[in-house]
């Protein structure tokens, strides 16, 4: 058995991945590969032979050791931290990774076991992969498998390879080979467990890759190490080639639930985009059909629509009409789901504007129904209705929906939702000072105050928040306290003699800093504010010229 991780299609290009097949128990690579880096967990084998001719698998000694380190995260994610059983030892105590041409530019890597399973394997890998953590978490997932079980389901295997993958590689689109998470999601319509070319338009589709998401919801729902019960489950049930959902089923019974039941709240979890993965969350949902619900009241287009087995579909409800420049109101939307017997199925419904989750409809025998407040504001949040199929094997199931709106022209609305009240409740309580505050200040001009030791004058302009007075003092000497107001303040003194005879002594002549102004800010009762200090330097003024005289 062979498993590829190939592309999704990339639908701007036009290009379809392809997938390909070899049988179980495939030679590992031979004579080709002389060089070998050795990690902890792993052997890679690779050539960086130049040529001539050149060889399009050829890495280098340091890619090699860039792979080496991602294939090791991947293992201490998947086998340490998940709990995953290591791949079963191929007899020398490493996983094997070779770099070689996977014979498809589209194919990344794959994975063979080297016998029945349960079994040992090897990976190989494109040189392009090298640097891959996605497509190098994937492939060591399916060792994983081959330990433990491997149905002939490609859709679990592929997916759950997928899902391992994206985890480990935090959700990164580029490395998945897509432009955003939303290009390598499945359709909704199409069976979770459908296998074959007419399941999608490529084999991402079809093998089962862009299914990954369901798994990431079980995991998410029950632990990153459910997938090694439901694999535990497979290996006991024995039945190799029918047992993909027996497995699953059998797993989430020992849950307490159903496939069907879980299904149902997948397809609750995908209308409201509400994952915890990067990329999922927030993902509004592939839709079926779009009804524009207007301005009037009156009832709504009626839709019938068919929904095979353990698929889905999203049906759109947009608000008011489009190009209406008119007041919008309030309103209420009624849904009415007739509900084929088979599929076992409640609808759910979720719009931003109504809440943050999904809105199950009231169920009665095979009617589902639901009210919600609405508005006819056109450009408000979106309504999104699930229809899920939750029957594992009936398909062509028609639902009917319909609704109406009903309009209250006494009760304006608008496309946004107003702020929240500004007396919506009481908030923190913060006691008011129980002494007067000092004002702030700020001092404009340099930080070296030149004063003139001939008039030994300080001029200060000082700002201040309000009202309150500035002390200073220099070398442990109080200069005064002059009033502060609001505002601008010149604030002017003198320097004592004696203090300026200091400053003019050599530096370090004297302990302290008395060449250090210090500037304090008062509150009008006496509290200590701000300090701002300056540093004063004691100038000579310029001798004055002689005048010069002229001479008849």
């Amino acid at each position: 058995m062979f498993r590829a991780r190939i592309l999704p299609a990339v639908v701007v290009l036009g290009a379809f991945a392809a997938f390909a097949a070899s049988p179980a128990g495939a030679a590992r690579p031979g004579l080709g590969f002389p060089e070998l880096l050795t990690t902890q967990h792993f052997e890679i084998h690779y050539t960086g032979d130049l040529g001539p001719p050149p060889d399009p698998s050829r890495i280098t000694q340091q890619q090699a050791g860039d792979l080496g380190a991602l294939a090791e995260q991947a293992y201490t994610t998947e086998v340490t931290t998940w709990g995953y059983p290591a791949p079963l030892d191929d007899g020398d105590g490493k996983i094997d990774i070779w770099v070689e041409d996977t014979g498809s530019p589209d194919i990344l890597g794959f994975a063979v076991p080297d016998g029945a399973i349960p079994s040992s394997g090897w990976i190989a890998l494109a040189a392009g992969s090298v640097d891959n953590q996605h497509t190098v978490a994937h492939e060591l997932f399916h060792l994983i498998q081959f330990g433990i079980w491997t149905p002939s389901d490609s859709w679990l295997l592929e997916g759950t390879a997928e899902w391992a993958g994206f985890d480990v590689d935090a959700y990164n689109a580029a490395d998945a080979g897509a432009s955003s998470l939303a290009g390598t999601v499945a359709q909704p319509d199409m069976s979770l467990d459908c296998l074959s070319d007419a399941c999608g338009p490529d084999s991402y589709e079809n093998a089962g890759y862009s299914r990954w998401p369901f798994f990431e919801y079980l995991a998410e729902r029950f632990g990153n190490a459910f997938l090694k019960d439901v694999f535990g489950a497979g290996a006991a049930l024995g039945n190799p080639p029918a047992t993909g959902i027996a497995a699953l089923g059998s797993e989430l019974a020992a849950k307490g639930t159903t496939l069907g039941d879980t299904f149902i709240d997948y397809t609750a979890h995908v209308v409201a985009g509400n994952f915890t993965a990067v990329g999922l969350a927030g993902l509004a949902p592939t839709t079926y059909a779009t009804t524009s619900t207007g301005t009037a009241t009156g009832a709504l287009p009626v839709l019938h629509t068919a929904v095979n087995h353990l698929a889905a579909r999203y049906l759109d409800f947009t608000r008011g009409t489009s190009g209406d420049t008119g007041p919008c109101y309030a309103a209420t939307l009624a849904l009415t789901v007739a509900l084929p017997a088979a599929t076992g199925a409640t609808p759910y419904f979720y719009s931003s504007g109504v809440g943050k989750t999904a809105v199950p409809f009231t169920v009665s025998g095979t009617t589902a129904t639901l009210s919600v407040p609405w508005s006819t504001c056109f450009g408000g949040p979106d309504g999104y209705v699930s229809l899920p199929n939750a029957s594992l094997a009936s398909d062509s199931q028609a639902f009917t929906v319909s609704g109406t709106l009903t309009v209250d022209k006494s009760t304006p609305s608008s496309v946004t939702a107003p702020p929240a009240p500004l007396d919506a409740g009481p908030g923190p309580v913060i006691a008011s000072p129980a002494t007067d505050v000092a004002p702030s200040i700020y001092v404009y001009g340099a930080q070296i105050l030149r004063v003139s030791t001939t008039d030994r004058m300080v001029r200060l302009i000082v700002f201040s928040s309000g009202p309150g007075m500035l002390q200073a003092a220099a070398g442990g000497r109080n200069l005064g306290t002059y009033q502060l107001r609001a505002g601008n303040n010149d604030i002017r003194f003198k320097l004592p003699q004696s203090l300026v005879n200091t400053l003019r002594k050599p530096a370090g002549a004297l302990a302290g800093s008395p060449s250090v102004l210090t500037l304090t800010c008062l509150s009008p009762g006496g509290t200590a504010g701000t300090v701002v200090s300056r540093k004063l330097a004691i100038v000579k003024p310029a001798p004055k010229k002689p005048k010069r005289t002229s001479k008849d």
